[in-house]
């Protein structure tokens, strides 16, 4: 019998504590959450969609493609 002994590395917890990281992690989390509702995902409460399209200042028939490349862009701006 072959024993694999794998080195466990310690991580500590992540905490985002700049404004920047958390909006882009925010950011982030709606976009994935706009590609699961776009697989058939649903959730209580307003849905990702809803609340991109509201902070985006977007219109109520704007696609979720449209959506998810506009957060991209967003993303793309805290990276750099």
């Amino acid at each position: 019998m072959i024993q694999l002994e794998l080195p466990l590395q310690a991580r500590g917890p992540a905490i985002l504590t700049e404004k920047d990281k958390i909006l882009r992690y925010r950011l982030i989390v709606l976009r994935k959450g706009i590609q699961l509702e776009k697989l058939g995902m649903k959730r209580r409460g307003p849905s990702c969609t809803s609340i991109a399209r509201q902070e985006l200042g977007m219109p109520k028939n704007t696609k979720r493609d449209d959506l998810i490349d506009a957060l991209t862009a967003l993303i793309d701006v805290f990276e750099k």
